[in-house]
């Protein structure tokens, strides 16, 4: 019999490009040695798909990887390993199932959905999933006076302001004098046609794994994010010199609070309409209320990321995940 084939796409050509490369290896190694062939493929700037040993490569109908001249392989499911644009955009799903390829995670319209901080809480909101008070903001002129209203109704507590639709912490700034407002939203217009303008919540900063397996979902033990900066941005997630403490299993956290953690969590998956993986970002203030942060649908998974740790908590390995997606599938 054939080894199944899996593609692994990465890249995108987006701000995350490097993060996706550092994915992608992280998931290849967990695969070595299962008996599959793998195909590395990445997606670069000018939308050009390259291979290391065959150069420029296709993707066509009836799930055919080929070069410019000859087949390479018939591809059995695909891993898109990209963070932003096109894989947490929900922009390379539709042209995965216009050629026939089933592949990890979320369809295009939770995706999509997902990536824009404004329509999720939207969504979340009208299905009373709490969420930090927040605002939409379009334009640095004409919503400056909104902006400047929303700040001094919570600076008490503070403000952020966010891109909508971009990943790994881009685009965020905290809000700390009035006069930094402007500036801000000018920057953040450029991640981002929307920006929301939130307000913070002091306490615990916990993320959850969902993911699917054996037929059902599982909730992972919430993990926790310790930043001592102000709060936890590109460079704390991903530099050799981040300060951050990443515990894949929060201490202190009673089964009350959990269990109603995982009741947020299975409604969001049914909300949301989630499939394979996700994780979900969330607050505990110090009165232990629960505000919904983000749902990333195709998490970093690097070294030193927090969903896999999460899964070994709950007694998965991450390895274990990814062979029964794929065994699912074929």
């Amino acid at each position: 019999m054939n080894k199944p084939s899996v593609l692994l796409l990465f890249g995108g050509g987006g701000g995350e490009h490097d993060i996706s490369k550092r994915s992608m290896q992280f998931i290849q190694d967990q695969l070595k040695g299962h008996n599959l062939q793998l195909w590395i493929v990445e997606i670069h700037q000018n939308h050009c798909w390259t291979n290391a040993e065959n150069g420029e490569v296709y993707l066509r109908k009836n799930h055919l990887l080929t070069s410019q001249h000859q087949l390479i392989d018939q591809i059995d499911f695909c891993i898109p390993c990209i963070h932003g644009y096109p894989g947490e955009t929900g922009s390379i799903q539709p042209f995965l199932e216009f050629c026939g390829i089933d592949y990890l995670g979320c369809s295009q319209e939770a995706s999509s959905l997902c990536f824009n901080k404004f329509s999720t809480k939207l969504w979340l909101d009208k299905f009373q999933i709490p969420t930090a008070p927040f605002i939409g903001l379009l334009n640095e002129h004409n919503d400056l006076q909104r902006a400047t209203q929303f700040y001094h109704d919570h600076q008490s507590s503070g403000v952020y302001l966010k891109a909508s639709s971009e990943g790994s912490s881009r685009g965020v700034y905290k809000i700390t004098h009035e006069a930094e407002i402007n500036k801000a939203l000018s920057n953040a217009l450029k991640f981002s046609k929307h920006v929301i303008m939130e307000k913070a919540i002091v306490g615990r900063e916990l993320e959850v794994a969902v993911y699917s397996m054996d037929g059902k979902w599982h909730i992972s033990w919430p993990g926790e994010i310790i930043c001592p900066q102000s709060f936890y941005d590109f460079n704390e997630k991903y530099s050799s010199q981040s300060q951050t403490k990443i515990i894949p299993r929060a201490n202190d956290l009673d089964d009350k609070i959990f269990n109603e953690i995982k009741d947020y969590c299975h409604k969001i998956i049914d909300i949301l309409n989630l499939k394979d993986l996700s994780r979900i970002d969330l607050f505990l203030d110090q009165k232990n209320q629960i505000y919904i942060n983000e749902v990333n649908t195709f998490p970093g998974l690097t070294q030193i990321s927090l969903f896999p740790q999460m899964l070994s908590q709950s007694d998965h390995s991450f390895a274990d995940f990814l062979l029964d997606k794929i065994k699912n599938q074929l």
